[in-house]
């Protein structure tokens, strides 16, 4: 009995050891094996900054309700490479202004108070009104604020300067010229309902409630609808083909009847940083 006890004790043995340097050896063999030799480290891939670090308040401002947007318009996911580029296109111009003039924690200076990332299927024609582009204005043409038309959403009448400014633009300024841009299939905008404006805020306005160019007068406070539709886009960086004329005050339209002064971008520095994706975004 102890010789039999004595056996299976060394068969024991013999079998822990075996086992162990068995498993030992296999695996610091193989994972030497498979660190060594010489081979390069992959190229990192770009960083895609999140899109709340892009623009203060893209991520607490609410989307726009879709049965405001053009049809024309595809939908964009929200934090996808295309709508990062397309705000990150918008970083420096406006910024934060985005969302009002002091950013998206204030309210009454403006910007939109909803949003989406959209993209174009068609060609599409934007208008604006702007200062003329001037030595002491020479990014004027370069703003990125647009709006569907020059015509009253609600009876299809062409829109006063006033009524431009008070009701679809929320805009208070000396803008002296009418634009026009048509932009490439496959542009990508931020599209938005227009926040309010108290334009009696001191210092906010050229022109403060009760004045304005031409017997056209602003108003306080400006309060477009939320179906009225800004566009916000780099007409520069989205090669948009634009033209200007100066601005019939009591007709929008009719300031493209004499002609338009096609804008030439290439003399305009362009106002805004753009990460390096942005161009997989640029129409061809």
């Amino acid at each position: 009995m102890a010789e039999a006890s004595r056996r299976r004790k060394r068969k024991g043995k013999g079998k822990g050891k075996g086992k162990g340097k068995g498993k030992g050896k296999g695996k610091g063999k193989g994972k030497g094996k498979g660190k060594g030799g010489n081979r390069e480290d992959p190229e990192p891939l770009p960083v895609i900054p999140d899109f709340g670090d892009i623009i203060p308040g893209s991520q607490v401002v609410a989307p726009v309700s879709t049965q405001y947007v053009s049809p024309t318009l595809s939908l964009v996911r929200r934090g996808s490479v295309c709508y990062n580029s397309t705000l990150a296109s918008l970083q420096q111009n406006p910024g934060k202004k985005l969302f009002g003039d002091q950013g998206y924690t204030q309210n009454a200076w403006g910007g939109i108070f909803t949003y989406n990332v959209y993209r174009a299927q068609v060609p599409t024609t934007l208008y604006a009104l702007r200062q003329k582009n001037t030595t002491k204005e020479p990014n004027a043409y370069l703003s990125p604020w647009f709006s569907t038309s020059f015509y009253n959403p609600n009876n299809s009448q062409p829109l006063t300067w006033a009524e431009y400014s008070n009701s679809i633009a929320a805009t208070c300024w000396n803008y002296t010229v009418a634009m026009k841009c048509t932009f490439k299939k496959e542009t990508s905008f931020v599209v938005g309902s227009g926040a309010w404006r108290d334009t009696s805020i001191k210092n906010m306005c050229h022109f403060p409630p009760g004045t304005g160019p031409h017997q056209q007068n602003i108003i306080t406070p400006q309060t477009p609808a939320p179906s009225i539709m800004q566009w916000i886009v780099d007409p520069k960086g989205s090669q948009a083909e634009c033209c200007v004329a100066p601005v019939d005050y009591t007709n929008l339209p009719a300031s493209f009847h004499k002609g338009c002064e096609p804008v030439d971008f290439g003399l305009q520095s362009s106002r805004n940083s753009v990460y390096r994706t942005e161009r997989d975004y640029v129409p061809r």
